[in-house]
């Protein structure tokens, strides 16, 4: 534990205030860390040689034996004033704050707290609000990066980081100090040193935990040195190429595979944005840097799926619960794999109930993340699963459903020759109950062309024939077809394989997926019509076209099955054929014996 012996005089942690001519701010954030509750710590100010008033706000606080006062005789620089700091800090634990911001009650009892009780975590961070030059809160900061969930480890930050920007920030942090006496201090030749040493720590495979709840304030004022002219300046975008040319380098790119055209497409970005704000374009040499970072990035290989893995999983399982039954039948299947690559499963509970503390019990608990995003529909879910995932390989299991043992080293294998999105086929389990326990499954159908069999690539253009729960793909393949939508209200999971089938996916004909289906739920109803209205307004089709006939065979067929959901529920045989028209089958079919 990071805690000083009994008797030992320095503080648990070390909050580091820098400052410069900020005497009209400095009152209120000083004032911030003397407050807080935590028993054990230090206030390190460091001022860089102000001009103003700054030694009497100083004076005020003097009789706090907390507080100690270090003043530059010349300006070092802005951040060579923070390793200034640093460098009197006695804490295991450092917290950063910029003497125009401030940390809210209990910030430090909560930050270490949590480091206390999650010793594996390296860098905790929370979530922020922005208040303007007069203290008045204005809004909570939200960046591209951040997550609606907290979360500890698991995420590539690295990669997430270059695609995204500077989402962590640094004065809601509390950093173990061994990170700065293992990885070195802050960079002085960069002004967002602070971006630039998360990135140094992710790529060092150091574990990020985050809190989304705000417990420090980001002041937005004029002169701040992360203001406009920051931008304008062309600093901006000159500091995000130089991070690119010191940390994109051979022994990281196995980090980066799979997120190069985010990445070039953030760095496209920021060069428009610079045009955009400044009216002006690029000087010649940072206009050459910028290709020349482009060509890195670019030139980074894919290589195969399972290469230079580390400790990193190989396939990410973004699993939705449904009841705790459906999710145990789940991750079990999953823990059952055999053969099987590095593998995590990520749960994304669409509100509901909290299951971490029973997922604690499980086999291999190590690779099970549970995160909870309340009032999400089943696309929030699967893109926050998507954005958490570590592996290269991405697939699904929606509630109930199960994959058979050999499914995992059977989509490695067909990663491993080169697919770029899979697709397996499966077996449909039909359940007469909610609980969706073994004595309920009212008999598994094994319908020849739904799930198994010859694939018929126009059927889905015309019925959701592929269930999500056979569809795997490596991760760069959202690059080219974007994540779920989350705006549809039916139908976004056939409308994501839509455009995951335009990649030319691997089928694999063995039936590795159990897909659970609810006999109650499988009758037509709203969400059915809704879902088929969706599609064919996305993907319109001429009329008087085979597929506009086969949609309208399709559509007057569910629409007399609508009449019939009664019978349904008590006629085996009718079921069966309705489950064959419902995914697009113009044919009688049966159920296996």
């Amino acid at each position: 534990m990071d805690s000083a012996p009994d008797g030992d005089p320095r503080p648990l942690i070390s909050v580091i205030i820098t400052s410069y001519n900020y005497a009209h701010y400095l009152r209120s954030s000083v004032g911030s860390v003397l407050r807080q509750d935590f028993p054990s710590f230090e206030l390190v100010v460091v001022d860089n040689a102000s001009t103003d008033d700054t030694d009497a706000v100083i004076a005020e606080f003097a009789h706090d034996a907390r507080l100690q006062y270090f003043k530059n005789p010349v300006n070092v620089g802005l951040t060579p004033n923070h390793n200034v700091g640093l460098s009197h800090a006695r804490g295991a634990y450092i917290l950063f704050l910029s003497a125009d911001d401030m940390i809210l009650p209990g910030h430090l009892r909560r930050c270490y707290d949590y480091l206390q009780a999650n010793p594996a975590t390296d860098v905790l961070y929370t979530g922020a609000m922005f208040m303007d030059a007069a203290g008045v809160p204005t809004g909570i900061r939200s960046m591209g990066g951040q997550l609606p969930v907290d979360y500890d480890g698991g995420r590539n930050e690295f990669a997430q980081q270059l695609c995204e920007g500077c989402y962590i920030p640094y004065p809601s942090m509390l950093i173990r100090r061994s990170l700065y006496d293992e990885l070195g201090p802050m960079d002085e030749r960069f002004i967002a040193a602070d971006y630039e040493i998360t990135v140094r720590w992710a790529a060092a495979g150091k574990r990020f935990a985050y809190l989304r709840i705000p417990s420090c304030a980001i002041r937005l004022h004029g002169p701040q040195a992360s203001g406009a002219n920051y931008v304008l300046s062309g600093t901006d975008l000159s500091e995000y190429v130089a991070i690119i040319e010191k940390h994109v380098i051979p022994e990281n790119e196995p980090l980066l595979r799979g997120y190069q055209p985010q990445i070039a497409g953030h760095l496209r970005w920021r060069a428009t944005w610079f045009r955009e704000q400044s009216g002006r374009e690029l000087e010649p040499q940072l206009a050459a840097r910028v290709d020349a970072a482009l060509k890195r990035i670019e030139a980074i290989p894919n290589g195969r799926a399972s290469d230079d893995l580390g400790d990193r999983p190989l396939i990410s399982v973004i699993v939705r619960p449904g009841t705790l039954q459906h999710l145990m039948r789940s991750l079990g299947s999953i823990v059952q794999q055999v053969d099987a690559p590095p593998w995590e499963a990520i749960v994304v509970g669409e509100g509901g109930h909290d299951y971490r503390a029973i997922l604690a019990t499980l086999p291999a608990t190590e690779r099970i993340r549970f995160v909870r995003l309340d009032h999400a529909n089943a696309g929030e879910a699967r893109n926050l699963g998507i954005r958490l995932a570590a592996g290269r390989i991405i697939t699904y299991l929606e509630p109930g459903s199960t994959f058979e043992p050999a499914h995992l080293a059977t989509l490695a294998q067909a990663f491993a020759e080169g697919a770029i999105v899979v697709r397996t086929h499966a077996v449909l389990v039909l359940a007469d109950s909610h609980d969706g326990t073994a004595n309920t499954v009212y008999r598994e159908l094994a319908i020849n062309g739904i799930y198994r069999g010859d694939v018929d690539v126009d059927r889905d253009l015309v019925a959701p024939a592929v269930p999500i729960d056979t569809v795997a793909h490596m991760r760069s393949a959202l690059n080219h077809t974007g994540m779920f939508r989350v705006d549809l209200p039916q139908g976004e999971a056939w409308e994501f394989w839509l455009r995951m089938r335009r990649l030319m996916p691997v089928n694999v004909t063995a039936a590795t997926v159990r897909v659970w289906m609810l006999r109650a739920a499988s009758v037509p109803n709203g969400s059915l019509t809704r879902a088929v209205d969706t599609i064919y307004q996305a993907y319109p089709l001429a009329s008087d076209s085979p597929l506009g006939r086969r949609r309208a065979t399709f559509t007057g067929a569910m629409s007399q099955w609508s009449q019939l959901a009664p019978t349904l529920m008590n006629d085996q045989s009718a079921m069966v054929q309705y489950l064959a028209e419902l995914h697009g089958i113009e044919r009688t079919a049966t159920a296996a014996t």
